[in-house]
């Protein structure tokens, strides 16, 4: 009750200065995201050259607060930047806004201070606290755009949770979609002027075009009033599959699918989805490799958060299964064993960008994991070598509480997986929960079923709406740590039957 009486007073106090809505040129964006018990990393964009500052403080009122320098931005990030505060306290809440001064030879219109947002840090990882959290994907797909009254409405539905962040599953964009006035069903849009990456109009050599494009993209979803509020007061942990860059791909390849092996540049594509995506988001850059993607985070002794990258070092989808073919890459796939089996968290969430026995894909192949049960074995293009791999590994090791997220196939669903991959009589239980889209074409369950490689066991599923995912981890009467997984519509109305009480094994 406290946490939404702060936010509801934010809110009413961000609504007095105006919102992004109101003066989208003037208005500083801004999101806080990567939160651990002593950092944080505060995002914020502008529409001019100036140089970004961050004010925090634990005080709503800012009057013991403290300031950190940050970059200058202009037009090479996008009139971006992100400030990382260091040396917070643990289990605690912050405020904070950012100040942008515009530099000299610049218009002389003084500074632009943006609303206020807050965040609350990690508690320790020996700390059993309660958390909860949202997640879902798949923005602004197939012509589901802002809606030209409502916007992305599903981002207020998600405040209203009092969440203590938001995991965001990827395809935070469609960047080979377009945004047209009319949409699909009647669905009036805020049109967007931008192209799809994948229109054969759009010159993939043109790499400052490329460049415009994805941008341009990005810009859009974050115009959006709904999820500007939203963002100013959820900190995010952010993950990307495929429609960031172009749709079921993988990053380390030669060319895109068959039908454009002959069309150079899709290396430019690549280039410049990934630039967009760390220049619009709140994420921890790693100074040993600043494209790692995959991470964790702890969030007390009932939760780590292990965030996934399904698309950076996966091998060609129109390759056969087997061994050799890979999703995650060795290196990722080690850190991902060695994280989960040197865990202490009560529970284990696993956020994938794509969900574990939903066959997906195209006539290039396979883009999850499942091969799917009609597929003759010499024709299986999934990654179920590594899937099993990974689950022997954990029956081995003992592994236990594993969650996986997913968001993707556009319908919500909840999955108990019981399977002995080792042999030795005790079998390894899963459960997957799926969310989305968020706004995006809607999906029913796959049909006949799903894959039966893991031995699914389907306790919900609804297809057809706009939804998210919210989960609770809180120690219950009989003194252990019970996760809550529920789903929610774009109207914050809980779905039928979507209430799923798990007790640690």
């Amino acid at each position: 009750m406290a946490r939404l009486l702060t936010l509801l007073l934010i809110m009413v106090a961000t609504a007095l200065t105006g919102s992004a809505e109101d003066k989208p040129h003037r208005s500083p964006r801004m999101a806080s995201g990567d939160i651990t018990s002593e950092r944080a990393v505060i995002w914020g964009q502008m529409d001019t050259i100036g140089e970004m500052e961050v004010e925090y403080s634990r005080d709503s009122h800012f009057i013991d607060s403290t300031r950190v320098q940050g970059p200058v931005i202009d037009e090479s990030s996008d009139f971006s930047g992100q400030v990382e505060l260091q040396n917070l306290a643990p289990a605690t809440r912050y405020f904070y806004r950012i100040l942008f001064r515009e530099r000299a030879g610049q218009p002389a219109d003084g500074s632009l201070m943006s609303a206020t947002g807050t965040f609350q840090t990690a508690p320790l990882s020996t700390v059993p606290v309660p958390v909860s959290f949202v997640f879902s994907g798949d923005l602004g797909g197939q012509g589901f755009c802002r809606h030209s009254v409502d916007g992305y409405r599903i981002f207020s539905a998600m405040l209203e949770r009092s969440p203590d962040f938001f995991v965001e599953n990827g395809d935070f964009i469609y960047a080979d979609g377009t945004c047209p006035a009319q949409g699909p069903a009647g669905r009036s849009n805020v049109p967007g002027t931008f192209a799809g990456i994948s229109e054969s109009g759009v010159d993939w050599m043109d790499r400052t075009a490329v460049r415009t494009l994805y941008r341009d993209h990005w810009r859009y979803q974050l115009e959006d009033g709904h999820l500007s509020e939203f963002l100013r007061h959820v900190p995010l942990y952010a993950q990307w599959d495929d429609h960031e860059v172009i749709n079921d791909a993988g990053w380390g390849w030669d060319y895109w699918n068959s039908d454009s092996r002959t069309r150079a540049g899709f290396e430019n594509l690549v280039a410049a989805g990934r630039e967009a995506f760390f220049q619009h988001l709140p994420i921890r850059r790693n100074s040993a490799d600043p494209h790692q993607i995959y991470r964790l985070y702890q969030w007390g002794k009932d939760l780590d958060l292990i965030l996934l990258d399904g698309r950076s070092y996966r091998s060609r989808n129109d390759a056969p299964d087997g061994l050799g073919k890979t999703l995650l890459g060795s290196r990722q796939l080690a850190w991902l064993k060695d994280t989960l089996a040197h865990s202490q968290a009560t529970w284990k969430i696993v956020s994938a960008d794509v969900p574990l026995s939903v066959p997906t894909g195209s006539k290039f192949g396979r883009d999850a994991w499942a091969n799917g049960d009609s597929i003759e074995p010499g024709a299986r293009t999934g990654f179920e070598y590594e899937l099993l791999d990974l689950m022997r590994f954990l029956d081995d090791h003992q592994v236990k509480n594993v969650v996986f997220l997913a968001a993707d196939v556009h319908f919500a669903a909840q999955l108990r997986y019981s399977i002995d991959p080792n042999g030795d009589g005790n079998p390894l239980i899963i459960h997957e929960l799926i969310a989305g889209p968020l706004a995006a074409m809607r999906r029913q369950a796959p049909s006949p079923g799903f894959d039966s490689t893991l031995h699914p066991t389907v306790l919900y599923t609804e297809g057809g709406l706009f939804n998210f995912g919210y989960v609770r981890i809180a120690r219950q009467a009989d003194g252990s740590a019970h996760l809550i997984a529920q789903v929610y519509d774009d109207r914050g109305e809980r779905r039928p039957g979507a209430t799923l009480d798990l007790t640690p094994q």
